[in-house]
């Protein structure tokens, strides 16, 4: 057992006297990251003013010798509390940065926090990256939430991620991980984690802090032991991670080193534990694990296919067509077929325009959800489901026409596509509700051939706006309804279009009414 104390500065454990104890503790790990840092401490300090106003709290940022000046961004960083939705903040939020000592790297930043939790005896920690662009308050609630109030010890990350994305994860970190422990941590290294006091103790008494795990082992390496102590484990669903583009051929091999090392050292050293295990379970899910549309859909008692994101991807029910579906992935209980670009691609093009027209461009993946309530008239729940993106970026674009069209003209030259909503614009890849349409279509025309059914399929297509468009070109029945003002969009010129006599949900479903009375 490792007894001794992770060595800290003076000026660190001078703090830690001056704060004396907390309850809940965020570490943040940097290592140049003054771009987004920011961000990233303001989110922790709103998520904990919002969701544990009366818990003492810290913020400690582990450092490993930043040349361009983020623990000095991390220090001065602040929230204007009064604008807002947060009635009451009544503790104030102590700050420890510090620099980290031992082997360059993540685990050792993790180490420094770990020490300092100790040393405060904090009930629950979570750590969160700092180059993070997607980090949203409520990643703190989802990430300390269980443990404050459920009594769980560790609260891995589930992340809405494209079948693309997380390489080593879907490859080695989670099949291998659900085979030995018998657990199923969708993303065991994610790199946000919540945890309790007492597990970072155990953290800390293990002799791995000269090792692989000191660099970038220490996720997996976290998951698995929090598995093998018996720890209480849970996820939370935290929606897309977006943050700082890397370069995989810098980056990705020496991390599959060091978290292959790690995941093989910690599968050799706990044998008993999982040579007798058979089978695996579900570990339970804590926030919102459905796409946007979907609890709406379970809502209505909707059974049918369905598109999202300006016809991103197809959600097809399992066992609706007698034939496999071209293009797709699973996503229980659907069947998934993904005509758009990932989100991060998308994120990473709309900073790249954002630099080129040198004016900032505020995507969903910068808003809150408290903006993305202002912009759009969501309710709360709604707006923290709007934010989880997969396909399309809607993101607020103000000023001079002749701003607007060079950011059209930046996507456009860049091979992606944008579009226009009631409120929003839209940065999307090659897909559009047409298109979307039209697979769906093809399906169902291929389900009549195989079942001999002639009937002819009859299509409608309901809309308001130009994103709209390309669906009611495709469909038998165009129907366009009013926008707010009790107008029709200028924009859309369909031969047969039926304007409906409405204003949105009511335009809606007095279209539906009249197509009903027609075809019955």
């Amino acid at each position: 057992m490792n007894t001794g104390l992770t060595p800290l500065t003076a000026p660190t454990e001078s703090r830690i006297d001056e704060i004396g104890a907390t309850d809940i503790l965020v570490g943040i790990p940097s290592y140049n990251n003054a771009d987004t840092v920011g961000h990233v401490v303001r989110a922790v300090s709103v998520g904990l003013a919002k969701h544990f106003p009366g818990c003492r709290a810290v913020l400690v940022n582990s450092d490993g010798g930043s040349s361009d000046g983020t623990p000095a961004i991390v220090a001065r960083t602040t929230v204007d509390f009064q604008h807002l939705f947060i009635g009451d903040q009544q503790s104030i939020l102590h700050r420890i940065v510090t620099p980290y000592h031992g082997i360059p790297g993540k685990g050792s930043a993790f180490r420094t926090i770990f020490e300092i939790a100790r040393r405060l005896k904090a009930k629950a920690c979570a750590v969160v990256d700092a180059d993070l662009r997607s980090i949203s308050p409520e990643w703190i609630e989802l990430l300390l939430r269980p443990i404050m109030d459920e009594h769980y010890d560790y609260v891995a990350p589930y992340y809405l991620r494209h079948k693309y994305d997380g390489t080593i994860t879907n490859s080695l970190a989670y099949p291998l991980t659900r085979a030995l422990y018998g657990h199923r941590i969708r993303q065991p290294i994610g790199g946000e984690f919540g945890f309790s006091g007492a597990l970072a103790s155990h953290y800390l008494e293990q002799h791995v802090w000269e090792s692989e795990v000191a660099r970038f082992g220490i996720d997996i390496w976290m998951t698995t032991e929090a598995l093998v102590s018996g720890a209480r484990v849970c996820q939370s669903f935290l929606g897309a991670k977006i943050h700082n583009p890397k370069d995989p051929a810098a980056d990705l091999s020496g991390m599959l080193m060091q978290v292959v090392g790690a995941l093989f050292t910690a599968m050799e050293r706990h044998e008993q534990s999982w040579t007798s295990l058979e089978g695996s379970r579900q570990v339970p899910i804590f926030g919102f694990p459905y796409e946007v549309g979907v609890p709406l859909r379970q809502r209505l008692g909707h059974r049918d296919p369905f598109i999202v994101e300006n016809g991103g991807a197809v959600f097809v029910p399992h066992g609706l067509f007698d034939f496999p579906l071209e293009r797709m992935r699973t996503k229980s209980p659907y069947q998934v077929i993904e005509l758009g670009l990932p989100y991060h691609m998308l994120r990473d093009v709309l900073k790249q325009i954002e630099d080129a027209i040198e004016t900032p461009l505020q995507g969903f993946g910068d808003l809150s959800v408290e903006a993305i309530m202002q912009a759009t008239g969501l309710p709360y729940a709604d707006a923290i489901l709007a934010k989880q993106r997969e396909y399309d970026e809607p993101y607020l674009l103000q000023g001079p026409q002749t701003l607007i069209e060079e950011v059209c003209r930046q996507i456009v030259t860049r091979g992606l596509r944008w579009t226009k909503g009631g409120r929003l614009f839209h940065l999307m890849g090659e897909n559009d509700k047409g298109t979307a349409a039209a697979v769906l279509l093809r399906c169902y025309h291929r389900q009549q051939r195989l079942s001999g059914e002639t009937e002819r399929i009859e299509t409608v297509g309901i809309g308001d706006s130009i994103n709209d468009a390309p669906l009611l070109a495709m469909v038998d029945y165009p129907i366009l309804v009013q926008k707010p003002d009790g107008s029709y969009d200028p924009d859309i010129h369909l031969a047969g279009m039926i304007r409906a006599p409405g204003i949105g949900p009511v335009g809606w479903n007095e279209a539906v009414l009249d197509i009903l009375a027609q075809v019955t």
